[in-house]
This record gives C-alpha cells, sequence and structure tokens, in this order.
C-alpha cells in the first residue's frame, strides 16, 4: 500500500472509502454469526440491511472511481485493465445480491444448509473486495498519483 503522503486527496479519500466498506462487511460478517439455529428474524433483517447500504457505498464508490480512477487507467494503460476493473465491480455487485437473496429467503429458517451457504458467500464477499482493493491500491492508485503529480 503506498503511503498516505504520497497519494493525491482524491486517491486518499477512494482509501479511506475502502476502509469504509471493509468495517461495513465486518459488520455483515457479525450479523451473520448471530443466525443461530433458532434462525431469529432480527439477525436476517440487520444482515439484509447491512447488504444493502454495503452495496450503496460500493456503488457510490465506483462512481467516484468512474470519474477520478478510470480516466487515467485508460490513458496511462489500457481500455483492457479498466474494463477489468469495471468487472470485478459487476462481480462484487452480483455477489452481494446473491447474499441479500440468500438472506431473505424463508426457507433459511428451516434450514441450516443455507446459513452455512450465508456464510461462505459472506467469505467471498469479503475477499473479492479485499482482492479488489488490494489491487487498485497497490497498482492503479500507484499508476494515478504518478500521473497526478506529474499533471500538478
Amino acid at each position: 500500500m503506498i503511503s498516505d503522503q504520497k497519494l493525491a486527496e482524491p486517491l486518499l479519500q477512494l482509501q479511506k472509502e475502502h476502509e469504509s466498506i471493509l468495517r461495513k462487511g465486518a459488520l455483515i460478517a457479525a450479523n451473520v454469526k448471530d443466525i443461530d439455529a433458532k434462525i431469529k428474524k432480527d439477525p436476517l433483517r440487520k444482515a439484509a440491511s447491512s447488504i444493502r447500504q454495503l452495496r450503496n457505498m460500493l456503488l457510490e464508490h465506483e462512481s467516484k472511481e468512474e470519474r477520478i480512477l478510470a480516466p487515467i487507467i485508460l490513458e496511462r494503460l489500457d481500455s483492457e485493465a479498466s474494463a477489468a476493473m469495471k468487472n470485478e465491480h459487476v462481480q462484487i455487485c452480483d455477489l452481494l445480491q446473491k447474499l441479500e437473496e440468500t438472506v431473505l429467503q424463508s426457507d433459511v429458517k428451516k434450514n441450516l444448509r443455507n446459513r452455512r451457504n450465508i456464510i461462505d458467500l459472506v467469505g467471498e464477499v469479503d475477499s473479492s473486495i479485499r482482492a479488489h482493493f488490494s489491487r487498485e491500491e497497490n497498482v492503479l492508485f500507484w499508476l494515478a498519483s504518478l500521473h497526478m503529480s506529474n499533471s500538478n
């Protein structure tokens, strides 16, 4: 990860959003752990609400990245790198949609196998987000920082 002193302000803001998104993901994991064998509705509602909030945070964050990061990637790398970033955004949102649907399924109360599916999906979402953020912060932010410092 690039030190804060070397990041241009817009990239620093994106990095801070990454941290907020990861904290929201941890909240989802905590809510999922509260889903026990008796499957009460409250933890399910909390988890579904947190998933929707996380998806909204990610969509807003992606919009900022499209304005700040994507033009630099297109100019300095290529359309493949930009398309890969966009594709990862879509995949993460699709995983969150699948997670929310699984959480809200009525048979989750009857079937503990679905609880396992929820836990597995939370892990997959977390891994996908972390891998995506790592690539952005270690490669794309570095490249964008070079461009931003050269263009000042």
